[in-house]
């Protein structure tokens, strides 16, 4: 803003510097600021309601401490300022104003009016990016809060509740063991435990971005799979628990012939769980995960050394089968299966967080099943198995294309839930 006054709009003839600090007169200041927006003060408007911003609470033309502001976050203690020019007395009274905010705990960012219209992008980026003060109800700035974990606990549970999670008893449990690196056990064994102030600050982040959306997964980079830990980043799949169906039906259909040397293709591997879990339990076999993403391919390889299967395992760089030399005895794949006309219906913890590369499978979601029956017959061993995850109601059309391209089904498994999950394919 350009206007010299304690809210940043100008001060009419004669006002003394307590004008607009009474409170109707701010009122009715307020309200005329909302409804003569710049263009830059709407775009920015408008994007700060849009998903990418969910969790965070932004006000507009707020009045603040005496002041009006353009934007404030009151939960992130975050307040967003537009100018349209600059001259020495108005910096001087941002400076002032700014320190007046800051002094209240608040973190001031500023832009010029021109930065939102031609870079809105690096613009909200910077917000987003922007590290703010202790979240409104922390106590850590004060010294240590007193509150057992069990107060916590209860806290979380109820804003979890509040915001209509499935099970906000359980979730609550995972994010204090989360935030506080212990296991789940910690809550119930330690009720009286005083988490430190630094605790407590992470408590807090943990609990507005899950509010945000954000899974649990993402916020400690770990997920458990057939018991085993996995390292996730951008370019991974959050691995589901249905997804142990495939090492399952593998398991079932080795039986007792569990010391063989087989040899494994996992297409797709992303975290690598599917062939990092079968290797675990197949102590002699021998695998390759092939992924077309970089970052999944060093993740994978990291999980496989955390896992101790590193010396059996082998990642490649690859589209589904091309290139590779069979035969393999067992082949594994969770497809992207989902398809793009149900992508609004998905959860903001899939949309916003798992790579779309690892979820859509074309319009009808079958696109990759095509690729599959083509590439996975001349390289599976004529006494091999391939396994397959698919998606809900997808089992009829996923059959009819294997049974086209010279393939048998032996199994389907159900998941917890009695959806049609697994497929067992031979030749």
């Amino acid at each position: 803003m350009n206007y010299l006054s304690p809210c940043g709009r100008g001060r009419p003839e004669g006002a003394g510097e307590g004008y607009f600090r009474r409170g109707l007169v701010l009122k009715r200041f307020q309200k005329a600021l909302r409804t003569n927006q710049t263009d830059a003060e709407s775009r920015l408007w408008h994007n700060l309601r849009s998903r990418r911003f969910q969790g965070w609470k932004f006000r507009r033309q707020h009045i603040l401490q005496g002041y009006i502001v353009d934007f404030v976050c009151l939960e992130r203690k975050l307040v967003i300022e537009l100018d349209g020019g600059q001259h020495a007395d108005q910096e001087a009274y941002d400076n002032h104003r700014t320190q007046a905010l800051e002094k209240g705990g608040f973190k001031v960012i500023r832009f010029w009016n021109n930065d939102v219209l031609s870079n809105l992008e690096g613009v909200l980026e910077t917000i987003l990016n922007t590290p703010h003060p202790p979240l409104r109800g922390d106590l850590s700035h004060r010294g240590r809060s007193k509150r057992a974990l069990k107060d916590w606990y209860y806290m979380v549970k109820e804003s979890l509740a509040q915001n209509n999670f499935e099970n906000p008893l359980q979730e609550a449990k995972w994010l204090l063991a989360g935030a506080l690196e212990r296991d789940n056990s910690f809550l119930t064994l330690n009720p009286t435990y005083i988490p430190s102030p630094s605790e407590e600050i992470k408590i807090q982040d943990w609990l507005q971005r899950r509010l945000g959306g954000e899974p649990l997964s993402r916020m400690k980079g770990t997920r458990e799979f057939w018991s085993l830990p996995f390292h996730l980043n951008e370019y991974t799949l959050d691995p589901r628990p249905e997804t142990e169906g495939v090492v399952e039906g593998v398991l079932k259909w080795v039986h007792d012939r569990t010391l063989a040397p087989w040899r494994i293709l996992d297409l797709g591997t992303g975290s690598g769980c599917l062939l990092i879990a079968l290797l675990h339990e197949l102590k002699q076999a021998t695998g390759i995960g092939v992924d077309i993403q970089e970052g999944a391919l060093s993740i994978a390889k990291s999980n496989a050394a955390l896992n101790g299967i590193g010396q059996r395992a082998t990642f490649l760089k690859g589209n589904w089968g091309e290139n590779l030399e069979g035969p393999f005895d067992i082949i594994v794949s969770n497809p992207p299966y989902i398809p793009l006309r149900e992508r609004e219906l998905l959860e903001r913890g899939v949309i916003n967080y798992d790579p779309s590369l690892a979820l859509f499978g074309g319009e009808d979601g079958l696109e990759c099943y095509r690729i599959l029956s083509r590439d996975i017959k001349p390289l599976l061993s004529p006494n091999g198995i391939a396994v397959l995850e698919i998606g809900a109601g997808q089992k009829e059309d996923v059959e009819n294309i294997f049974l086209g391209a010279g393939f048998n089904i032996l199994f389907i498994l159900k998941d917890l839930a009695g959806i049609e999950r697994v497929m067992g394919l031979v030749l």
